[in-house]
């Protein structure tokens, strides 16, 4: 097989592979200079122009890319409890033997410590975007592209790719994203069994929406 055969049969695989490539490089390299810049940035990387290139490069449904409604049934079900448990498992085991908890407590904005509303209002805006921005790309995306290719592995994939851009991108409050990339396995689990990362969004939002009230009421 020639170098252009080769290339010709994996065409969409090579070509989508750039095209994220070039998403999470423009994350990484555009600086945002106030939170709004910095939305706007991720959301154009993370979302608008992987969307554009399945929709009018690809051609492709974006359902199978892990935004249609997916499938279900009672094993995906417990799939879902099993990982579910087990998250709160690992966040729990994390806590018991580590410092990582009171490190994260002081990178946390103060007032959501003294406040309902503000803790409120922290978790529905800032960790419910990331989670969306999170789910989305890399378990829609980068997920999907490796699941027909090496089947359950694309979870792993998924998962270090997410920890590699993050610790890169936010090396300076990096304990901040540890939660996202520590449920990123799990979720990386619902948004393959199910198909869809609709399923894992709400996953992902419920355990560290737990996780932070857990950490309010041990700090």
């Amino acid at each position: 097989m020639t170098l252009r055969d080769y290339f010709h049969k994996e065409k969409r695989f090579i070509v989508t592979s750039v095209i994220l490539l070039l998403c999470i490089a423009i994350f990484l390299m555009f600086p945002a200079k106030s939170v709004f810049e910095g939305i706007v940035i991720s959301i154009i990387a993370f979302i608008i122009l992987p969307i554009l290139h399945v929709k009018l490069v690809l051609k492709e449904n974006l359902a199978q890319w892990g935004l249609g409604k997916g499938q279900w049934n009672i094993r995906i079900f417990m799939t879902i409890i099993i990982s579910f448990l087990a998250a709160c498992g690992l966040f729990l085991l994390v806590h018991l033997t580590t410092d990582f908890s009171a490190q994260y407590a002081g990178l946390l904005p103060a007032m959501i410590f003294d406040q309902f509303r503000f803790f409120l209002l922290f978790n529905v805006t800032i960790v419910l975007f990331s989670v969306i921005l999170y789910e989305i790309f890399f378990r829609g995306f980068v997920l999907h592209l490796f699941t027909d290719r090496v089947g359950w592995w694309a979870v792993i994939v998924q998962f270090l790719v997410m920890t590699i851009v993050l610790m890169i991108g936010f090396d300076d409050r990096f304990l901040l994203d540890v939660p996202y990339i520590l449920v990123s396995l799990f979720a990386g689990v619902v948004a393959y069994v199910t198909r869809s990362v609709w399923y894992a969004i709400p996953f992902s939002f419920l355990i560290i929406i737990l996780f932070n009230s857990f950490i309010i009421m041990t700090q």
